[in-house]
């Protein structure tokens, strides 16, 4: 679902990023009880989609 999700955004967004422009990374920010250990099949899909799982917060270091 959330691949998908991404497929649609990126859809999306085509038409309103300047020709060059990409998203420099996608990141899924869950919002309930959920998890993955790296070598679950789960995470390897969103790891060849582009799709960081990063749990429940993002956090901006700088």
């Amino acid at each position: 679902m959330v691949i998908a999700k991404k497929a649609e955004a990126v859809a999306l967004l085509r038409d309103h990023l300047v020709p060059g422009q990409r998203i420099a990374s996608w990141i899924w920010v869950a919002g309930g009880p959920i998890g993955f250990s790296r070598m679950e099949r789960a995470r390897r899909r969103l790891d060849q989609h582009g799709i960081e799982f990063a749990g429940h917060m993002v956090r901006i270091v700088g």
